[in-house]
């Protein structure tokens, strides 16, 4: 139920043909594919946002594709994104279970979908919940980083493995990154 045909994972970095050969080099030989864009000197100015562009495909009747932007900023977090619960299928259950991984988990904190809906009887938050629950994903792997990003992220199908696949390689490139004061 959680096939993925392809996943991307979009970094605005600095605009130096250099430094996005270098990083294309990098993430080229890794599990999953990386498309980077200069930022053109426009989204790392002072008045730069943490955006987040998001888009899921699942093949489930409740999801399917589903795709949201997100400033973070102004307090979005706390009204857009930050109620979203995780979601799983009942088919996963026992292994989760097996490995530890859902020791909280109850129908009060997550969404567990049947292959034709789901066992929840409260229903969804948000029409588009299961992105939510995405960009929740990757803000909390990237706050990993230790410092809230000025730029935007573009995730296509992405999860927590190509999360920490592109910090740990934007990590290796120094030059992709700077350290401002905000």
């Amino acid at each position: 139920m959680t096939e993925r045909t392809s996943a991307s994972i979009v970094a605005v970095v600095d605009d130096d043909p250099g430094v996005l050969r270098s990083l294309e080099y990098l993430l080229e030989s890794a599990d999953y594919s990386v498309r980077l864009f200069a930022s053109g000197g426009e989204l790392l100015d002072s008045g730069c946002m943490y955006q987040i562009d998001c888009l899921i495909d699942f093949s489930h009747p409740m999801i399917g594709v589903q795709n949201l932007f997100v400033e973070l900023g102004n307090g979005a977090f706390s009204r857009e994104i930050a109620a979203a619960r995780t979601f799983g299928f009942t088919n996963e259950i026992e292994a989760l279970r097996k490995a530890n991984l859902i020791r909280g988990g109850s129908l009060d904190n997550a969404i567990v979908l049947t292959p034709e809906g789901m066992l929840n009887e409260t229903g969804l938050r948000f029409r588009d919940e299961f992105v939510r629950h995405k960009i929740l994903d990757i803000i909390g792997d990237l706050a990993l980083l230790g410092m809230p990003i000025l730029g935007k992220v573009v995730a296509e199908r992405s999860g927590h493995i190509m999360h920490a696949g592109l910090m740990s390689k934007l990590l290796q490139v120094r030059s992709a990154w700077d350290i401002v004061d905000m």
